[in-house]
């Protein structure tokens, strides 16, 4: 992973967030998503694999050289292990993409994120607004 485009090309970033059904699921949260970055970081694609808190959600931030090699990396492994245990972890779940020709930091990326699922400010319990 170098951090940066190849050739110019802008990368294709993906930030996902929830927030857990209960404490009690983050031990398999983090067991599960850290099994996921270490796949994304072994992907020769992958120019950008991180895990953290954005407030009280829990996130997962990866960027991309191609549509194909994120397709590749969400199709198969720890990835594909990961988001099928999704309705036992979260409450709720929602992805961004967006492109850009290097990564954001992760406070960046999160309010980027934050925005385009239509988050208040105020994350402390906060469900995703609907229209």
């Amino acid at each position: 992973m170098d951090g940066a485009s190849s050739h110019g090309k802008r990368i294709l970033l993906a930030i996902g967030g929830g927030a857990l059904k209960h404490w009690t699921r983050v031990p398999e949260f983090f067991l599960r998503s850290g099994a996921s970055i270490r796949q994304a970081r072994r992907h020769p694609g992958c120019v950008h694999a991180e895990v953290g808190k954005y407030g009280d959600l829990l996130l997962s931030y990866t960027g991309w050289r191609s549509p194909a090699d994120m397709r590749d990396f969400a199709s198969s492994g720890a990835h594909l292990r990961a988001m099928q245990r999704v309705p036992a972890l979260v409450d709720w779940f929602r992805f961004h993409h967006f492109a850009a020709d290097t990564p954001p930091d992760f406070a960046e990326a999160a309010a980027l994120w934050r925005d385009a699922v239509g988050l208040s400010d105020d994350l402390a319990g906060h469900l995703p607004h609907t229209a």
